[in-house]
């Protein structure tokens, strides 16, 4: 792989592909192992090296399929953070760093960073303080056009699953003078059932970093988070895929 016309032929392009993705199990920690595994092949070829490790960068950046994040959190810290990559710019580091920070708390897998949002009459809902089996948080806003068209489904998941030890988080991520126009909403919305709060200074920012809503959150009793950015529509099958799973766990250790 040491040719420096490598990366210009129709054969490297389809087997690194089939092997990253196919041959590879699609979990974040074997793709974290499969391209690492291809960056050290490739690394004898500085052309083809600097290729596919933006390639790859760029990939799972998008993160298309959930939990992806992790990989592009692992090529930051791992490869261009340790200046494996010496072309990119100090701008674009930085970028890619603080990116990379935002999403390392908040990864599969990580205990969810605590965060006290308040309710309409001021009383402070701490996150770790909710005692149940399940969580399930949700990042909205009134304005959020998809959040009103996901917002049924997720209150229809809460009314089925509510006894099977479901607390429902609602944070609505309006802040400053735009906070009041949470509370008419959540009426609007059918949510008042939920655990509804807001924090008009935004602090959840600081440890949750909400880019866009909605955005869903699944943990664990322990605020483990077992899965987020699922659609609102699929909560309610994948919530059961994971009571499913556990069942299948437990049994499995009995």
């Amino acid at each position: 792989m040491e040719h420096p016309a490598l990366i210009r032929t129709p054969f490297i392009h389809p087997k690194i592909d089939y092997f990253v993705n196919k041959v590879s199990n699609q979990e974040p920690d074997s793709l974290i192992k499969t391209v690492d595994f291809v960056l050290q092949k490739l690394e004898p070829n500085p052309e083809a090296y600097r290729y596919y490790l933006a390639d790859l960068l760029n990939k799972y950046a998008a993160m298309k399929l959930v939990g992806q994040d992790a990989i592009y959190v692992h090529l930051v810290d791992e490869y261009y953070k340790k200046g494996k990559a010496s072309w990119i710019n100090e701008e674009n580091l930085q970028k890619m760093s603080d990116n990379a920070d935002d999403l390392r708390p908040i990864l599969i897998g990580k205990k969810i960073p605590d965060i006290t949002t308040y309710q309409e009459d001021g009383t402070p809902v701490r996150l770790w303080d909710i005692q149940s089996p399940y969580t399930v948080v949700i990042f909205w806003a009134p304005d959020c056009g998809h959040c009103k068209k996901i917002m049924p489904d997720v209150v229809k998941f809460y009314d089925n699953n509510k006894s099977k030890g479901v607390k429902m988080l609602g944070i609505c991520t309006k802040a400053g003078d735009k906070t009041p126009t949470c509370w008419p909403a959540i009426k609007e919305k059918g949510m008042t059932d939920f655990i509804n709060t807001a924090d008009e200074h935004g602090r959840f920012n600081s440890k949750i970093r909400v880019r866009a809503t909605p955005k869903i959150f699944i943990l664990d009793k322990d605020k483990n988070i077992l899965i987020k950015d699922i659609p609102g529509e699929d909560l309610d099958r994948i919530f059961n895929e994971i009571l499913t799973f556990e069942e299948k766990k437990r049994i499995a250790k009995e």
